[in-house]
């Protein structure tokens, strides 16, 4: 008759009995074969586009602790546009701007841009 060790220990290679890439019993975290290590949420989508066509200005100054903020040399121009009400999407086709949805996205919530987009409004309303 095994002894309850025996029996124990058993169970436990059980559960961790390996089923290809997956490991039953432990607690490590799970991804998808096709996942790209550079997809992470704490990566900003707009910088790489910015900085590869060269739109990507660095603020003056000593850089403060945190996060850069992320400012393209088209953020005023897009947001003039925007003044009287047109969509993102429109103001960027008109200035020649071409975004995927990801980047459309994380535009939407660059807090820069919505910054100068909510000055130039408030500006142009003044004016009215």
């Amino acid at each position: 008759m095994p002894s309850l060790f025996e029996v124990a220990t058993n169970n436990d290679a059980m559960k961790n009995k390996d089923l290809g890439d997956n490991i039953i019993g432990t607690t490590q975290r799970h991804r998808p074969p096709d996942a790209n290590t550079n997809d992470r949420s704490s990566k900003s989508r707009l910088e790489p586009v910015l900085r590869e066509t060269g739109h990507l200005e660095r603020a003056p100054g000593r850089r403060k602790p945190g996060r850069p903020r992320i400012i393209a040399s088209w953020f005023p121009q897009v947001a003039e546009t925007m003044a009287d009400g047109t969509s993102l999407k429109a103001a960027l086709e008109r200035n020649g701007i071409t975004l995927d949805s990801a980047q459309l996205r994380a535009l939407y919530r660059n807090t820069e841009f919505r910054r100068i987009v909510r000055e130039t409004r408030s500006s142009n309303t003044k004016e009215s």
